[in-house]
């Protein structure tokens, strides 16, 4: 086992994401800088084992958790676009009486898919509250 390996196994295995309750209706993640600053540290510091003349030795060992990494970056990116817009969308939509008079079929969409959003964060942050890829 490689000593960075380690250390990366070790924060992920006890890494909790920073929750925080939105208008009583769902969390959301903050830290996101913190969060993909780790991610891509982790993602470097494999990288460099990679191109070590030993790589092959602990390969293995290494692969998959470089796999499991880029697809957490991946996944975070997409999560952090939605819960942006969401975000921004809910101020829009639930902000102003008027925009719910004027724009009562987008309201409609938003609110049935503001409904989905939030019943899918609550169930994928209550079912898994350690995220070790």
């Amino acid at each position: 086992m490689c000593i960075r390996d380690s250390t990366i196994k070790e924060y992920w295995s006890s890494f909790d994401l920073d929750l925080v309750m939105y208008q009583n209706k769902c969390k959301l993640i903050r830290g996101w800088a913190e969060l993909t600053e780790k991610i891509d540290e982790h993602i470097n510091n494999l990288a460099s084992m990679k191109i070590s003349p030993y790589y092959k030795v602990f390969e293995e060992e290494i692969a998959p958790w470089d796999e499991k990494l880029q697809r957490l970056h991946i996944i975070f990116d997409v999560w952090i676009d939605l819960q942006r817009s969401w975000v921004y969308l809910q101020g829009i939509f639930f902000g102003s009486a008027d925009i719910k008079n004027q724009l009562q079929n987008e309201y409609t969409k938003f609110k049935n898919l503001s409904l989905i959003h939030i019943c899918r964060c609550r169930r994928l942050l209550t079912c898994r509250s350690r995220w070790s890829p």
